[in-house]
This record gives C-alpha cells, structure tokens and sequence, in this order.
C-alpha cells in the first residue's frame, strides 16, 4: 500500500465532514457512505474556499472584527505554493524530508546610498557613524554609549587592535552610505587588522578592542544583503572564543559590560536558531558553543542582569530564560519528554518569566522612549511564555493560559507605533489567526523593512507567512509545534538571525 494510502485510510472521510456526522474510517469506503450510497472522498490535502454565510472563515462574516482597516495599499495576499501544500502532508505524517530543507535563499539587491557619493572621507564617514548607526546599534532609546565607546577604543592608538575596530566601524559605516562595493575594502582591511592582532598574552584592552571588531563584523554580516549567515556565526564564534580567553576583573568596568551584553544578545538568540534549524551541523556556528559553561560564568559576572539591553530591547534576566527554554523544548521522541522532571524544568522556568523583573537606565530617554521601551520588553516577556507553552508543553490552539498571553501580546503591538525587535514578532505572529492580527504583523514588518531593509528580517517574515499557510491548510488537525518551525527555519539556506 502507498504512502498516500496507508495516510487516507487514518482520516476521516470528506463526505462525512461535510455531512458533520462521525466517521468510522473504514476504507476504502466507510460505512456511513456505504448505507448511503454516497462517495467516500479521501484526499490527504482538500483546498476549500469560505461559502458567503460562513462566518468563522469569510472576512465578511460575524468572526471578523468589525472595526477591522485594510493598509494603505488595500488587502495583503500570502501566496501558497506546492512547497507548502507538500510540507504540510508532512507535518501531518510527523516527518520532515530534506527536500523541505535549503530552498529560500537571499536575493535582495543591495540598498543605494541615500547621499551622493562624495568619495571614502574617513572624517565623513566617521561622522556618519556618530549621528546615525547608533541607532542601528541600539535602536531602544537615545542611547550613544556604545558607538563612543566603539570610537574611543577605535582611536586610541595605531596598534592593529585599535585599526581593527576602526576599519570595522568604516565598513559598516559604508554599507549604509555607499553600498557594498566600497564597505567590502574597509572590511578586508579590517578582517586583516583582526588577524594581526590575535596574539597569545594579549592585555585586556587588547581583548576588548579584538572583541569588538569580531562582533562589529559580525554584525556588518547581518546588514549585507551579499554575505551569508555563515560569516556572521565566524566572528560570533570569534568572540567567544576572544571571551573565553580574558581574564575579567570580578567587578566588570562599563566597557566590558557593553560588550558582554553585546555578545550575549548574539549567542544565546543563535541558540534559538540553531535548535530548530536541521541545517546546523553544516554551520560553523553549533549550539553547544551558546551553552559552554564557561561562557556562562563569564555572563554571570554582568551586574544588574534586569537591565533593559539597548541592542535588542529586553534584559540579560530574560536572555538567560530564553537560553534555558531553549534547552527545553524538547522533541516529542525524546525519553524526558513532559516528564516529572522535564515538567518540574518547565515549571521553574514559567516562574521566573512570570516574576521577572526589569528596568530602564538610558539617561536620555524621553517618556514617550520610556514607555515604549518598556512595552517591547514586555513583549518579549509575553513571547518567552507563548514559547514556552506552545514549545516546551506543546499546548494545543486555543489552550486558555496560552491564549490569554496572546491577547496581552497583540494588545501591546497595536500601542506600539513601531517595533524592531523580530524575535517577538516572529512568536507571536506565528500565532495570529484572525485577520486582524495578521495584518498587523504585516504591517509591523514592512515598518521594520522601511527602518532597517536587511534579509533577515524579510526570511523571517517569509516564514511567518509560511506558518500562516500551514494553520490553514491543518483544519483538522493541529501539526506539532516543534515540527512546524524546524520546518519554517530550515527551509532557509543560511541561519535565521533574530538580531
């Protein structure tokens, strides 16, 4: 018998849905068909369009919010494909074929300078760097700290350490002024800089300065729209190896804080990825390296852990959460599954996302900054739990608590004028089901795009819509949670970065 078969013969005949009577699932035709005299209609895959009084499922019936405003350019169309129809008879048979794995890839042209070219001024382009990638850095609040703290270190002296970070700051700086072309010298200067000055017996300000170069490149790697993920998880592997090997005071200066905040919103958001991506063990990047336990001695020596980070708009508190829900959200198959003990982990992780607790320390951020600093971190809060739930319990569409959070979660997006921060938005958008909400995550996306146009945010957003298409296409019955974004994140060619 057929795979096709062997999956028809476990569903429920169409004829019995449509009649909404039970079905035994005999096959090949069932008895209710047979008394009938009816045809027994098995299809694994049935495609059906909202009848003009089906109110649950048509946008103009009761179930549509009746306050509901199309954007500006009329109603969003997510298209399907046979990728989705076959991926979803997949997640049905709970298995996931490579042929599902390595099929988006990155092809979004690179920005134009939105100046004109004036030629590589490094005065210019240092000045550039000081007025406006801050915001790319930190965009949380007016929080300059970092960027002078990169440009110190950078100017300090002429050693290759100090022209590493320098270099870097210049490529990044090119990238948004004139393209890659004319980035892509400063960062091979910079990568050879970088290579000069790793060196045994390295001085701490030497580590510090290597260590900001590494993740300045690393980050250049996730604004290009030319490079692959693969170098961006390179130098995050650099630095943590160039951590690992400090030796830190036990009191941190504020220059390490920064940089260790930094290197944290990295890794431990690469964790994320690289658990659900089946692709990881072709990237240089692997998921014990966020877990080292010495990396985690060394976070652990970052005072004030709820302090709201302004690279990504959420505490180092909720970072070391999110690195332990990660490690448990497990796969139905293993043997600790929701077991006492796996229960007794996800009990005490929900406590401490429950009990959280954070703060805001820019010193020049305004009210209006203020609160919406503190509804981002908030969302992230809220999306740690919905993770939790859907992914550590694998509790079902429509599980009361679960949903409770989600309503918090959405009612926070729409007081938000914008928001960066896609990790959340990629949770909870996973779970929009209404109109409404979905268009309000498209609609926060393409704010994002017009802020920061880079390809991770645009896969992300791809995948979000992916997730769409397969609630819709599982009527009857809800994939596993797990399954379905290892599917989403490993249908890209490179590792998802949620930075």
């Amino acid at each position: 018998m057929d795979g096709e078969s062997r999956d028809s013969k476990q569903q429920a005949c169409w004829t019995c849905k449509d009649r909404k009577v039970r079905c035994d699932r005999s096959f090949p035709i069932c008895i209710n068909c047979t008394r009938s005299k009816r045809e027994c209609i098995r299809l694994a895959t049935r495609l059906s369009w909202p009848k003009p009084r089906d109110a649950r499922r048509f946008i103009t019936g009761q179930h549509a919010l009746p306050n509901q405003v199309l954007p500006e350019g009329g109603a969003i169309f997510v298209n399907m494909s046979r990728w989705d129809i076959t991926l979803q008879v997949e997640l049905e048979k709970k298995h996931l074929s490579p042929a599902h794995f390595n099929v988006w890839s990155n092809d979004v042209p690179g920005q134009l300078s939105p100046i004109p070219r004036v030629g590589a001024d490094r005065q210019m382009i240092l000045s550039y760097f000081t007025t406006m990638v801050p915001h790319l850095l930190a965009p949380f609040g007016d929080d300059s700290r970092f960027s002078q703290f990169l440009l110190r270190i950078a100017l300090k002296d002429e050693t290759p350490a100090s022209s590493a970070v320098l270099q870097g700051i210049l490529a990044l700086s090119s990238l948004k002024l004139y393209g890659g072309a004319e980035a892509s010298l400063f960062k091979s200067k910079a990568i050879s800089m970088l290579a000069a000055s790793v060196k045994e017996g390295m001085h701490l300000s030497e580590h510090l300065q290597c260590l900001a170069a590494s993740l300045l490149l690393g980050w250049y790697k996730i604004s290009s729209s030319t490079d692959t993920a693969d170098g961006w998880a390179f130098f995050v592997c650099g630095a943590i190896k160039l951590a690992k090997a400090m030796s830190l005071p036990r009191i941190l200066g504020s220059d390490e804080v920064l940089l260790l905040d930094w290197l944290s919103c990295h890794t431990i958001l690469a964790q994320f990825s690289t658990s659900h991506w089946r692709q990881s063990e072709s990237c240089v990047y692997r998921q014990p390296c966020a877990e080292d336990p010495q990396l985690r001695n060394i976070y652990s020596l970052i005072p004030d852990r709820s302090r709201i980070m302004s690279f990504l708009g959420c505490s180092f508190e909720f970072l070391d959460i999110l690195s332990l829900t990660c490690s448990a959200v497990l796969p139905r198959s293993h043997p600790n599954f929701l077991s006492g003990e796996h229960k007794q982990q996800l009990d005490s992780i929900e406590l401490r996302l429950i009990s959280i607790r954070r703060h805001n320390d820019f010193t020049t951020t305004t009210p209006r900054e203020q609160k919406r600093t503190d509804l981002v971190a908030e969302l992230y809060r809220l999306a740690g739990l919905v993770y939790l739930h859907r992914g550590g319990r694998r509790s079902r569409v429509g599980f009361q608590p679960t949903e409770s959070v989600l309503r918090n979660a959405f009612s926070i997006i729409k007081q938000l004028e914008y928001c960066e921060s896609v990790w959340p938005l990629f949770i909870i958008g996973c779970e929009a089901r209404s109109d409404e909400q979905r268009l309000l995550i498209h609609e926060f996306f393409s704010k994002a795009l017009k802020r920061r146009d880079t390809d991770n945010i645009r896969s992300i957003r791809r995948m979000i819509e992916s997730s769409w298409i397969q609630d819709d296409l599982c009527e009857d019955q809800e994939t596993d949670y797990q399954l379905k974004i290892n599917a989403l994140m490993s249908a890209n060619t490179v590792l998802p970065i949620f930075m």
